[in-house]
């Protein structure tokens, strides 16, 4: 009987050559990866702060303004009364009555300064029987300011009722600080 022997093969089949590739392939991979997370991730620079907020000066100026006949607001003068009172107030706008005395001089260094208007309180004057007439005439006033004249962008305001003539209104300025 005769036996085969086999021959045990001598080789794999793969060339050490091809090995050698792929370890040094591995090996760059490795590499790449260690430089990866070797490198310092850049710190954005802090963001800039928030600007202060603005804050209504605790005093206010006093005005009385006749601007308009009646109940019927007159836009123009309305705009021109206002912008005269902010740019060159006269003694006589501001506001003595009631105990209010004279402007304090914060109130004149702010329409120095041409500050914005943060809130206007706006008191109608009437008799007490046309009392919401007068409200919706300050406020009618208010809106022609605040669309018309760039320091009163800003503002809110609240209409109110006070004794007097049809066709005034006493405001209370409130300025951004």
């Amino acid at each position: 009987m005769v036996l085969n022997r086999r021959r045990a093969r001598t080789g794999t089949g793969v060339p050490a050559v091809h090995l050698a590739g792929w370890l040094f392939a591995d090996l760059l991979l490795v590499l790449f990866l260690i430089s990866l997370s070797a490198q310092s991730v850049p710190v954005p620079p802090p963001p800039p702060p928030p600007p202060p907020p603005e804050l209504l000066s605790p005093e206010s100026c006093e005005f009385t303004v006749s601007v308009g006949s009646g109940f019927t607001v007159d836009d123009d003068e309305v705009v021109a009364e206002l912008e005269r009172i902010l740019t060159d107030p006269d003694d006589g706008d501001f506001n003595r009555e009631d105990g209010h005395g004279p402007p304090s001089d914060k109130c004149l260094e702010h329409l120095e300064e041409r500050r914005d208007i943060g809130f206007v309180i706006a008191f109608g004057a009437s008799d007490y029987a046309q009392l919401n007439q007068a409200r919706e005439f300050a406020a009618d006033a208010t809106e022609v300011a605040i669309d018309g004249i760039p320091q009163f962008e800003k503002a809110t305001y609240r209409e109110l009722w006070t004794g007097g003539s049809p066709g005034t209104i006493e405001l209370s300025l409130f300025f951004l600080e």
